[in-house]
């Protein structure tokens, strides 16, 4: 963004000011502005409660950094909440008097310490995610704190959490966490993400009672028996980890959500009675059979691709009745099912395929006897020759000057019996691969018949 658009951004931001200020306004969004500096008549509005100075969010946006707050924010020690991420910000020192914040949002900035937090008695809500804080030391003094959002920091523990028992809810995602026993403690956690860290277990967690929301993916994980007490859990995320089995969940009853990508699962058995579950994602595992979720009758997405299935029936009535929305298989052998209604690719929703074609089939089938027939091979080789010869019962030499350019096609008629039905061959001939081989697998797809045709010196 050049000079001129950070200044009309500036003056934007002044107009807004003084419109706060004739009205006197307790609430001034300037959100989505680019500048440079913070205008100095922001701090003539000391009755202001909530202020938001974010950047653009808007992808390809220039963001020009602050990293310092003025001294004089300390003016604004009436806002109740304050929104200052994604400015670059390398200290919160002027906050130290703005003694009535409950919430602050400081995420997104290069804040190494969060000292300056210590004097905001009546913080609820505090996220600094995206910084580079290794300590949170600062936040045990926070008794009133509700929820905490730390994650994308350089954490190694949450000890200074432990005695903040109104913490209802943690993102502490993307750390080096290695231990949760502080929280063990604190009994009013509703929602916990503790994932991309170094966690190796979850035992702590066991106590956490209240919990309805958890996510744990991408650590080491290899048991989930502590989730057994945790009977409220209704979203549970353990995607890339390195679980075996699942059934501690069968303890879960109450599970609306799982996320279980990416692990060494072979048998969802544990999973036949969690009869509330509506959403499974079970890619990327060891599965062979899906039988066990043939009586969850709320299930509406399934996402089962990479895999070992080869058998999708007892999916049946729960595609045909449209109770399941959403279906990816992709990456698995299925048999009996053509491949292209498995989907072309890792995203496609199969469901509706799926729901027309076994409709189809309940309703009676024929043959199909069109056969499309691939000929590919170097340049001249006899695959012209081969052709004529299926066509005509006879394969005289084709001389140079006719060789096939690009592709040449054909229908070919064959008689099953006298009296029967006709099978059609539809021949493809291809020029020479030497010319043509890209087009092979484009054109060349499952269910077609390829022939290679070689010549043998000597």
């Amino acid at each position: 963004m050049n000079r001129e658009h950070i200044e009309q951004n500036y003056q934007e931001a002044l107009r807004r000011i003084q419109e706060a200020k004739e009205t006197r306004a307790t609430s001034l969004d300037l959100t989505g502005f680019i500048w440079d500096r913070i205008p100095s008549q922001l701090f003539e509005l000391t009755w202001l409660e909530e202020l938001q100075l974010q950047p653009s969010k808007e992808p390809g946006r220039y963001v020009r950094e602050i990293f310092l707050l003025p001294e004089n924010f300390s003016c604004l020690n009436q806002l109740r909440v304050l929104i200052i991420g994604r400015l670059g910000l390398k200290s919160l020192a002027p906050l130290a008097s703005l003694t009535e914040l409950t919430i602050l949002d400081c995420g997104g900035n290069q804040l190494t310490d969060l000292a300056p937090v210590t004097s905001l008695p009546q913080l609820s809500s505090l996220n600094c995610s995206y910084n580079q804080l290794r300590d949170l030391t600062p936040l045990g003094s926070l008794t009133k704190l509700t929820t905490l959002a730390c994650g994308f920091n350089q954490l190694t523990n949450l000890f200074p959490l432990s005695s903040l028992n109104r913490l209802t809810s943690l993102s502490c995602q993307a750390n080096s966490i290695r231990d949760f026993s502080p929280l063990a403690t604190l009994p009013n956690f509703i929602s916990i993400n503790c994932s991309d860290n170094r966690l190796t277990e979850l035992s702590s967690v066991a106590s956490l009672t209240k919990l309805t929301f958890l996510r744990c993916g991408n650590n080491p994980l290899t048991d989930l028996a502590p989730l057994t007490s945790l009977t409220q859990l209704t979203s549970l995320d353990c995607s890339y980890n390195q679980l075996s089995n699942l059934i501690p969940l069968g303890f879960v009853e109450q599970l609306t959500a799982l996320e279980c990508w990416g692990n060494r699962v072979a048998d969802l058995a544990p999973l036949a009675n969690l009869s509330q579950l509506t959403f499974l994602n079970c890619g990327n595992n060891q599965l062979t059979d899906l039988s066990p979720l043939a009586a969850l009758t709320q299930l509406t997405t399934l996402d089962c691709r990479f895999n070992q299935l080869t058998d999708l029936a007892v999916l049946k009535t729960l595609v045909l009745n449209g109770q399941i929305q959403k279906l990816q298989v992709f990456n698995n052998p299925v048999l009996g099912i053509p491949r292209e209604l498995l989907g072309t690719g890792p995203s496609d929703n199969v469901a509706t395929a799926l729901r027309e074609y076994w409709l189809d089939v309940e309703q009676g089938s024929e043959p199909n006897r069109d056969v499309k027939v691939l000929l590919v091979g170097n340049g001249c080789v006899g695959k012209s020759t081969l052709a004529h010869g299926l066509r005509t019962g006879a394969a005289p030499p084709i001389p140079i000057s006719e060789r096939t350019h690009a592709i040449e096609i054909e229908l070919l008629e064959v008689p099953l019996s006298s009296d029967g039905p006709v099978l059609r061959w539809h021949l493809w001939d291809f020029g020479g691969q030497e010319l043509y081989h890209a087009t092979h697998r484009v054109l060349a797809p499952a269910g077609r018949l390829l022939v290679a045709v070689g010549r043998r010196d000597g």
